[in-house]
């Protein structure tokens, strides 16, 4: 069992650059789904949506149904305001008929005060993303 500390997953993800400036935790998503077989059935920064109201998903899986994969760094996704944000996107893209599954940080990567993700609890959490079951919430 690896450990999913940033200096890990960085050294991890090196290879990942077609990722552009995505974070550490939407590296580590990217690199799953590369290792598992889905390549090519993702589009990275893809939109969603109808011609006035298109909004940018993390990942937006083209497997079949309407699935965005939501990337939410407990940083940059915790305070008031882009909570109220958050839920408002999810409302747009739930009101177009898209499945939103949001993943969280804390559950990629070590974050203090959070139990360590293992590669293990990585894995159940992006499987069941994929086939759209929320598993990943947010603590605190």
């Amino acid at each position: 069992m690896a450990d999913r500390t940033r200096a890990e997953l960085t050294s991890r993800q090196r290879g990942f650059s077609w990722l552009g400036n995505a974070t550490l935790e939407e590296y580590a998503v990217g690199a799953w789904l590369e290792a598992n077989n889905f390549k090519g059935l993702y589009i990275y920064q893809g939109t969603f949506g109808g011609y006035r109201r298109k909004i940018r998903t993390d990942f937006l899986m083209l497997t079949g149904r309407s699935l965005c994969l939501e990337v939410q760094g407990d940083h940059f996704h915790g305070g008031a305001a882009e909570v109220v944000a958050d839920r408002l996107r999810r409302i747009l893209l739930q009101e177009q008929g898209a499945l939103v599954v949001e993943l969280w940080g804390h559950d990629i990567v070590y974050y203090d005060g959070y139990e360590t993700p293992t590669d293990e609890s990585f894995d159940e959490m992006m499987t069941a993303a994929v086939e759209g079951i929320q598993t990943s919430y947010r603590n605190g």
